[in-house]
Protein backbone atom coordinates (compact mmCIF):
# COMPACT_ATOMS: atom_id res chain seq x y z
CA UNK A 1 0.00 0.00 0.00
CA UNK A 2 1.48 3.40 -0.92
CA UNK A 3 2.40 5.60 2.06
CA UNK A 4 0.25 8.40 0.63
CA UNK A 5 -2.94 6.38 1.18
CA UNK A 6 -4.61 7.70 4.33
CA UNK A 7 -8.24 6.61 3.96
CA UNK A 8 -10.08 3.31 3.87
CA UNK A 9 -11.65 4.12 0.51
CA UNK A 10 -8.21 5.07 -0.83
CA UNK A 11 -6.89 1.68 0.27
CA UNK A 12 -9.84 -0.08 -1.38
CA UNK A 13 -9.14 1.81 -4.61
CA UNK A 14 -5.52 0.62 -4.53
CA UNK A 15 -6.56 -2.98 -3.95
CA UNK A 16 -9.15 -2.72 -6.73
CA UNK A 17 -6.46 -1.48 -9.12
CA UNK A 18 -4.52 -4.76 -8.79
CA UNK A 19 -5.73 -7.16 -11.50
CA UNK A 20 -7.31 -10.30 -10.11
CA UNK A 21 -7.66 -9.00 -6.55
CA UNK A 22 -11.11 -8.99 -5.00
CA UNK A 23 -12.15 -8.16 -1.48
CA UNK A 24 -15.19 -8.11 0.75
CA UNK A 25 -16.13 -5.29 3.11
CA UNK A 26 -18.40 -6.15 6.03
CA UNK A 27 -19.70 -3.28 8.12
CA UNK A 28 -21.35 -4.60 11.24
CA UNK A 29 -22.91 -2.41 13.91
CA UNK A 30 -22.76 0.56 11.55
CA UNK A 31 -25.05 2.49 13.86
CA UNK A 32 -23.06 1.97 17.07
CA UNK A 33 -21.51 5.45 17.13
CA UNK A 34 -24.81 7.09 16.32
CA UNK A 35 -26.44 5.19 19.17
CA UNK A 36 -23.64 5.22 21.74
CA UNK A 37 -22.25 8.69 21.04
CA UNK A 38 -25.55 10.52 20.64
CA UNK A 39 -24.29 13.55 22.56
CA UNK A 40 -20.93 13.73 20.75
CA UNK A 41 -21.75 15.51 17.50
CA UNK A 42 -18.10 15.76 16.41
CA UNK A 43 -17.67 11.95 16.57
CA UNK A 44 -20.95 11.43 14.71
CA UNK A 45 -19.99 13.88 11.97
CA UNK A 46 -16.58 12.25 11.53
CA UNK A 47 -18.16 8.79 11.34
CA UNK A 48 -20.80 9.91 8.83
CA UNK A 49 -18.08 11.46 6.68
CA UNK A 50 -16.13 8.19 6.89
CA UNK A 51 -19.19 6.22 5.68
CA UNK A 52 -19.81 8.74 2.88
CA UNK A 53 -16.21 8.35 1.73
CA UNK A 54 -16.47 4.58 1.82
CA UNK A 55 -19.76 4.11 0.02
CA UNK A 56 -20.89 7.22 -1.85
CA UNK A 57 -19.62 8.87 -4.99
CA UNK A 58 -18.08 7.65 -8.21
CA UNK A 59 -14.87 6.13 -6.79
CA UNK A 60 -16.51 3.57 -4.45
CA UNK A 61 -18.87 2.37 -7.19
CA UNK A 62 -15.80 1.19 -9.08
CA UNK A 63 -15.23 -1.51 -6.48
CA UNK A 64 -18.56 -1.80 -4.65
CA UNK A 65 -20.68 -4.26 -6.63
CA UNK A 66 -23.26 -5.46 -4.17
CA UNK A 67 -24.69 -4.20 -0.89
CA UNK A 68 -26.91 -6.09 1.51
CA UNK A 69 -29.09 -4.35 4.07
CA UNK A 70 -29.85 -6.86 6.80
CA UNK A 71 -32.39 -4.58 8.49
CA UNK A 72 -34.82 -4.75 5.57
CA UNK A 73 -33.25 -7.79 3.86
CA UNK A 74 -32.64 -6.10 0.53
CA UNK A 75 -29.75 -6.23 -1.90
CA UNK A 76 -28.72 -3.33 -4.09
CA UNK A 77 -26.21 -2.96 -6.88
CA UNK A 78 -24.74 0.53 -6.50
CA UNK A 79 -22.54 0.35 -9.62
CA UNK A 80 -24.71 1.53 -12.50
CA UNK A 81 -22.80 -0.43 -15.15
CA UNK A 82 -23.08 -3.70 -13.20
CA UNK A 83 -26.76 -2.99 -12.41
CA UNK A 84 -27.52 -2.45 -16.11
CA UNK A 85 -25.69 -5.68 -17.03
CA UNK A 86 -27.76 -7.55 -14.45
CA UNK A 87 -31.03 -6.01 -15.71
CA UNK A 88 -30.12 -6.76 -19.33
CA UNK A 89 -29.35 -10.39 -18.48
CA UNK A 90 -32.72 -10.67 -16.73
CA UNK A 91 -34.53 -9.21 -19.75
CA UNK A 92 -32.71 -11.53 -22.18
CA UNK A 93 -33.52 -14.53 -20.01
CA UNK A 94 -29.81 -15.31 -20.06
CA UNK A 95 -29.98 -17.52 -17.02
CA UNK A 96 -26.45 -18.81 -17.58
CA UNK A 97 -25.18 -15.27 -16.99
CA UNK A 98 -27.17 -15.05 -13.76
CA UNK A 99 -25.94 -18.45 -12.61
CA UNK A 100 -22.33 -17.35 -13.31
CA UNK A 101 -22.98 -14.10 -11.40
CA UNK A 102 -24.34 -16.10 -8.46
CA UNK A 103 -21.41 -18.55 -8.49
CA UNK A 104 -18.88 -15.72 -8.58
CA UNK A 105 -20.69 -14.13 -5.63
CA UNK A 106 -20.51 -17.41 -3.70
CA UNK A 107 -16.77 -17.58 -4.33
CA UNK A 108 -16.35 -14.06 -2.98
CA UNK A 109 -18.42 -14.75 0.10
Amino acid sequence: MPDAVETAYGAMSCINAVPGKKFIVIVDERDVLIRDEAANHAVQEEYINFLRGMFKGSEPTKYLHLAYNQANQTVSIPNEEIRQEFIAAMKRNRWSELIRFQRESEILF
